[in-house]
């Protein structure tokens, strides 16, 4: 009796166009196992896996981040950790404002404290900790 089973095949992995979200491309594969032993594809589909980043900022544990998706992403192999972080750093580059000729950046904050001088409090902690993500979004082609 010949049985059928669904592969995985890891694909590349990108970054959004246009949002917070890193792209993996994979192949769904039905192998057709025959009595003999012998493999047969009888079926392949082109699928992606959007991978949100909830939070992302210039204090972010990327190597932290970076392993939180792979370890919470059965798609990603282990190995590809570094090409990860290298995506979470391109991601969080985006994000950024643009740097001025003299090297400083626009401030972000538009409003003004008159004459106190005193810098707003930093954020709490929570910047420390990994940024958030929501790997539920799938989409197949």
């Amino acid at each position: 009796m010949s049985e059928v089973k669904k592969k995985i095949r890891p694909g590349a992995i990108e970054l959004h166009a246009d949002e917070l979200a890193l792209v993996v491309h994979y192949e769904v594969q039905e192998v057709l196992q025959q009595p003999d032993g012998t493999q047969e594809v009888t079926s392949s589909s082109q699928a992606s896996k959007k991978i949100t980043v909830k939070s992302l900022n210039e204090r972010t544990d990327l190597p932290a981040l970076a392993a939180e998706v792979v370890d919470k992403c059965k798609l990603i192999h282990p190995s590809k950790v570094g090409l990860v972080q290298e995506l979470l750093q391109q991601l969080q580059q985006r994000q950024q404002p643009p740097v001025a000729a003299d090297g400083s950046r626009p401030a972000s904050n538009s409003s003004s404290r008159s004459g106190s001088g005193a810098a707003a409090p930093a954020a709490p902690a929570a910047a420390a900790s990994p940024a958030r993500l929501d790997p539920a979004a799938t989409t197949r082609s």
